[in-house]
């Protein structure tokens, strides 16, 4: 799961590279640019997930068990996913986090875009 982050990272340095290019010569691609906002959603659910398999205890009010079902994963990534698109729309969310982990992640997204 980390190698997939990190290769989603490349290809999303990338492609911040190609956007920020096409801005610079007014030539950017609405389809191109919706694809870099979907990309940088899914990084973000993949890494708010990787955190979690990381360290259960570093998300408060999550208590997933991912040893019983091996689909319990994909709704822990599905929920962050949720979180990942009200965080980058900026409209809040209902999961809960420590208040220093949450400023970590604002940093993380500000860096990103």
């Amino acid at each position: 799961m980390f190698v997939l982050q990190v290769a989603n990272l490349i290809i999303l340095i990338l492609a911040t590279g190609r956007l920020a290019k096409q801005v610079i010569h007014h030539a950017v691609n609405s389809f191109f640019l919706a694809q870099s906002y979907l990309a940088t959603l899914l990084l973000f659910a993949g890494f708010y997930t990787l955190t979690y398999r990381l360290d259960k205890h570093s998300w408060r009010f999550l208590n997933e068990d991912l040893t019983s079902d091996p689909i319990q994963v994909f709704k822990l990534y599905l929920k962050f996913l949720f979180f990942s698109i009200s965080t980058a729309t900026l409209c809040g969310d209902k999961i809960h986090v420590e208040e220093k982990q949450l400023h970590s992640v604002r940093l993380r997204g500000v860096m990103t875009i």
